[in-house]
C-alpha cells in the first residue's frame, strides 16, 4: 500500500483557517496554520513557506528575521496573549533590542 503524502493543505475540525503540512530545511515535518479560511491564499502561504526552505538548504540562505525579533513581533502584535501586565510593548522593554 502506497504512503500517504503528507505534504499539502488539510482542515482541522473546528477551525475555519488552512493548516499547511512542509518538509524544512532539515528535514522536519512543520505544520502550521496560513491563518486563512482561503485556500488560494493558504496556497500561495504554503509555496511561499516550501520556496523559503529550499533556499535555506539547498543556497545557505538564512532567514530574514532572528527567533528574538519573531518573538518580539509576536508579542507586539497580540498584546492579548501577554501574561504580564503594566509593561508596555515588548520592544520598548527589551534590553537586547
Amino acid at each position: 500500500m502506497p504512503r500517504k503524502d503528507r505534504d499539502g493543505l488539510y482542515k482541522q475540525p473546528e477551525s475555519p483557517n488552512w493548516y499547511a503540512s512542509y518538509t524544512d530545511a532539515r528535514g522536519r515535518r512543520c505544520r502550521r496554520s496560513t491563518g486563512t479560511d482561503n485556500k488560494t491564499q493558504a496556497k500561495a502561504l504554503l509555496s511561499r513557506w516550501r520556496a523559503d526552505s529550499h533556499q535555506q538548504k539547498v543556497l545557505g540562505v538564512e532567514p530574514e528575521h532572528t527567533l528574538h525579533e519573531l518573538m518580539l513581533m509576536y508579542v507586539d502584535a497580540h498584546p492579548d496573549k501577554r501574561r504580564w501586565s503594566g509593561m508596555g510593548t515588548a520592544s520598548s522593554t527589551c534590553t537586547e533590542c
